[in-house]
């Protein structure tokens, strides 16, 4: 098994991974949390800010809430005794809760108050600690330049302080960076750095982690040998503390192994082993993996029994926890099962159902493709138009130079009419001047019209591409890439949310993709996408949202402004509904006699302060958003919110 990533605890606390593949209830951790709730029945402000941060960070593998909660009591606290240490730990704990939580930009905002807090009381301890945080963050986010910036940054300072444990954590943490790259090489000597201090510190439990680490990376280079020793060690070491969970992990790598190197019995003993155990300890995904794995096995040794047996399991479990891909791979094998044994019938319905898997896991990546095609096809084409009007405006400059031309001949040719041929030419020159100038001038601001008017588009499409696809398809690929990695009880549940997920995402390219199409959208189709989204915001929550159209249905707008008031309505309702618990959200769109449009949007939820925005200017990113699209539409943004609810008046010109 590879765990992804090492995250840093505070004040010597032993946490990190351990929690990560415990039972979330064990005895061991309840007898911890009530330890730490009887110290919150004596001592100081100060011991209890301690504890509360403690409890936050443990809850945050339990009950993301819980851990939320506890932070900012420890904040509150902290606030109170005005001691700067203890304000940036509980930054720290309130940061990584969020983080946890998936709330990034939240996240980023209170980690970088914990540094600001350590900076003004002159107190670099723990900075590398918080420092690895935040590259975790921006790792899960797939910025991965940011993520190494923050972690070197965390390295150094580790180095510098002699925190030695936080700096095997952070060499481990840029190691998963790189393997995602598949840059294997710079993996391993990242990891075997790390190993190397988790030695040094006798800690087994980081020591086992990274030899499973480098065993699984080893496979991926062809170090068939080199991944057995390693995966043999992580095996022992899991043993030994009594993960014997996570065993079958290590088999299942020792397996792959073995079957690279011709070993064929010992591979077979070890892949039913991995699948045997995956499935006493209820590792559904893992199971159905090393049965997909076995099958393959057979097929490869012509063992057509066992594998059609196996093949009808691996099926099964993965029809059952709803694994598609490995359910693709398992129709592809069925059918060459079927085809060696000379079942020719069975076989085309295994390769009919293995085709249409397929298709349908490649339909967002198609839908995208498309996108891409036409996107590039609009920006082109107006690229073209330019082009165009740039040999015209060349044309007419031609058309004059000749007619310059005559007009000197016909002076050189009268002696007579010299004076007045003269004239002329000097007549004639002047206009050729003036002509000329005015042709530059016109080609000048036709071409930087035309830029604009790209650069604009370009700039609309990149931002609705970043703002609405790009984050979630990162986040879609993040989560897929960590599914394999979640523990068994949260496998399901994370899989059906990343379904769900990709479901909104693939409507929010449709939706994208209408905008750009549509030169004109009615009020009426507005209205009807509006509607569309708040009803799938609804099926996934108890707020109440109502849109009233008080405005002719007919009515036409321009695409981006329909764009931005659909924009700004989003971001309105997911404010609403994220930050601040609203259980009903009102929305009316009306137009007044000097054609001007009006969105409002209220909602009866808590309000908040907006001069604290101005002043965090991480936590205001949503309303920064807002005002962006309404300039873009050529309207306005007022936002008024008090103690309870906030309303947002958006007004657009009809143009």
């Amino acid at each position: 098994m590879n765990f992804n990533r090492f995250r840093c605890i505070k004040n010597g606390y032993l946490l990190t991974l351990l929690l990560l593949v415990a039972a979330p209830h064990s005895i061991a951790q309840r007898v911890q949390i009530d330890s730490l709730n009887k110290l919150l029945v004596t001592g100081g402000d100060s011991l209890h800010v301690v504890v509360l941060n403690e409890l936050s960070w443990i809850y945050k593998n339990i009950s993301v809430d819980s851990a939320t909660q506890f932070a900012r009591k420890a904040l509150a606290l902290a606030e109170k005794t005005g001691h700067q240490k203890l304000i940036a730990e509980a930054y720290n704990s309130l940061g990584s809760a969020r983080q946890a939580a998936g709330a990034y930009d939240s996240a980023l905002y209170y980690l970088n108050l914990s540094i600001r807090s350590k900076v003004v009381g002159t107190d670099s301890s723990g900075l590398s600690n918080v420092l690895n945080n935040i590259g975790i963050i921006y790792d899960e986010k797939g910025d991965y330049d940011k993520a190494l910036e923050a972690y070197f940054k965390g390295l150094r300072i580790a180095q510098q302080t002699g925190e030695v444990t936080v700096e095997a954590y952070i060499l481990s943490n840029i190691g998963v960076v790189y393997k995602k790259q598949k840059q294997y090489t710079k993996v391993l000597e990242y990891y075997g750095t790390a190993l190397d201090l988790y030695k040094k510190l006798h800690s087994s439990f980081g020591t086992t982690v990274t030899s499973g680490n480098i065993g699984s990376v080893l496979l991926q280079t062809g170090d068939y040998e080199k991944s057995l020793e390693y995966s043999r060690a992580a095996k022992k070491g899991y043993e030994e503390l009594g993960y014997v969970r996570y065993v079958p992990y290590t088999l299942g790598n020792m397996a792959i192994a073995y079957d690279s190197l011709h070993q064929q019995e010992t591979a077979e003993s070890f892949y039913k082993e991995a699948y045997t155990k995956h499935l006493k300890f209820g590792n559904q995904y893992e199971a159905a993996y090393n049965g997909k794995n076995l099958v393959f096995f057979y097929i490869k040794h012509h063992r057509l029994g066992l594998a059609k047996d196996f093949a009808d399991r691996a099926i099964a479990l993965a029809s059952k926890i709803g694994a598609k891909e490995m359910l693709r791979d398992s129709y592809r094998a069925m059918a060459q099962i079927q085809k060696e044994l000379g079942q020719f019938r069975e076989a085309y319905a295994y390769h009919l159902k293995f085709t249409a898997l397929k298709d349908s896991l490649f339909e967002e990546t198609k839908t995208k493709t498309v996108f891409e095609l036409q996107v590039r096809y609009e920006t082109e084409a107006k690229e073209l138009k330019l082009s165009e009007q740039k040999v015209l405006l060349a044309t007419n400059a031609l058309e004059l130079e000749q007619r310059n031309i005559q007009v000197l001949t016909l002076a050189s040719a009268s002696v007579v009419l010299l004076i007045s041929g003269f004239m002329v030419y000097q007549y004639q020159r002047s206009k050729r001047r003036k002509l000329e100038q005015e042709t530059a001038f016109q080609l000048k601001l036709s071409a930087a019209k035309l830029e604009n008017e790209l650069h604009q588009d370009r700039l609309r499409i990149s931002r609705d591409l970043h703002d609405n696809i790009g984050s979630r398809l990162l986040f879609l690929y993040t989560a897929a890439e960590n599914l394999a990695d979640a523990s068994p009880t949260q496998e399901t549940e994370k899989a059906q949310q990343l379904s769900a997920f990709a479901k909104n995402t693939l409507h929010e390219l449709r939706r994208t993709v209408w905008f750009i199409n549509k030169e004109f959208v009615s009020l009426e189709e507005l209205q009807l996408r509006l509607n569309e989204y708040f009803n799938f915001l609804v099926l996934s929550t108890s707020v109440q949202i109502n849109l009233t159209l008080e405005a002719d249905p007919s009515l036409l707008l321009r695409s981006p402004q329909a764009a931005a008031i659909f924009r700004v309505a989003q971001e309105a309702v997911s404010n609403g509904i994220k930050h601040s618990g609203a259980t009903r959200l009102e929305l009316t769109l009306s137009s007044s006699n000097d054609r001007i449009l009006s969105l409002q949007i209220s909602d009866d939820g808590k309000g908040f302060d907006a001069s604290r925005l101005k002043e965090s200017p991480g936590e205001g990113n949503g309303l920064k958003n807002m005002h962006v699209h309404a300039a873009n539409a050529k309207g306005g943004l007022t936002i008024s919110s008090g103690e309870s609810g906030t309303t947002i008046l958006l007004t657009v010109p009809i143009e």
